[in-house]
Order: structure tokens, then sequence, then C-alpha cells
């Protein structure tokens, strides 16, 4: 009820691997389609790194934002989770959980009655081919009322389809000599 028809995400970074050491840096742009106002589009920087120890890969990532959604001024949201890799089949079933809290320097702008809240969810995914399909239960701190009267604050549960394609891979080994 806002005039926004759609929501694009547009992202970019880098990420690479050292031994067991993983970094992610980018950004993302959240473009609203529709008749909805400029103001809610914004770009949002990114830093997350995780670690694999085999058996659980622990992670953490920063998100800041110099003007974000509905001009509602500066951002950041610091998260931390686990993934526990299932290694029982070809789908490579990996529990997933995470806790953050996101700080909003203009609340009121953003619909909100705090500056910060936290949130946190826990789900099972599966990739094949490229594809990787979850669910996941997802909650935050916030009432109905400190959400601005919404739903969207409340506890749900929610199902992914994404697709992941890559530019690079690692080059095939070369043929054994005879």
């Amino acid at each position: 009820n806002n005039g926004t028809r759609a929501e694009i995400d547009g992202y970019g970074g880098l990420r690479g691997t050292f031994d067991k050491l993983g970094v992610d840096v980018g950004f993302i742009r959240y473009i609203y389609t529709g008749e909805a106002p400029s103001a809610y589009d914004f770009t949002e920087g990114k830093l997350a790194v995780s670690y694999d120890l085999g058996f659980v890969i622990p992670s953490a990532a920063v998100y800041y934002s110099p003007e974000y959604y509905n001009d509602s001024g500066s951002a950041l949201y610091t998260t931390a989770g686990v993934a526990v890799p299932i290694p029982v089949t070809e789908f490579s079933p990996t529990i997933k959980a995470n806790v953050g809290q996101q700080h909003v320097e203009d609340e009121a702008a953003f619909g909100l009655t705090k500056d910060k809240y936290i949130d946190w969810n826990i789900g099972l995914f599966a990739s094949y081919w490229g594809f990787t399909a979850g669910v996941q239960y997802v909650d935050t701190n916030l009432s109905k009322a400190e959400c601005g009267g919404l739903d969207t604050c409340e506890a749900r549960a929610v199902v992914s389809l994404g697709y992941t394609y890559s530019f690079w891979s690692t080059p095939n080994p070369a043929p054994p000599s005879l």
C-alpha cells in the first residue's frame, strides 16, 4: 500500500578464500519500482568473514548504509551466525542460524518506534545444480506496535529458491601424463 510494485536488488563484490578463511566485500543496491518515492531506494556496503572448521562454519558480517530506506539516515546491521553442513547426500543440506542487530539513525522515518532491534533465524537449505532451496523460521524482538502496527516484524516461515552462477571457476586439473 505504498506504491511499490517490486523490489529489485543489484549486488556485486569480491569473495575469496584463504585456506579456511572466507572474506566477502561488496555492495547491494535496493531499487523499488512503481510509484514508490525515490527515498525508498538505498545502497548498502558489506563486509563478511567466515571460517570453515569442517563440522561448523561460524561467520560474522557488517552492513552499512549512509542513507537508509525512506531517508532514515545512516544504518548499521551487524550479524553473527553458524552453518552446519550435513554430509549425507549430493544435495549438500545445511542448517543455518543467525542473530543480528539493526540500528537506524531516524527510526520514525524507517517506520519503527525503536532505533535498534534484534532479529534471528534458523533454517534448512539444500543445493543442487546451482539452485538452493530453503525453509527457515525468522523473528524479531519488535512487537506489532513497535513495528508501526505492521505484521512484518512478527515470526514467520520463509521459503526460498535461488540460483547462483559463477563467472570464475577452478580450472580443471591437467590430464595425467602417460
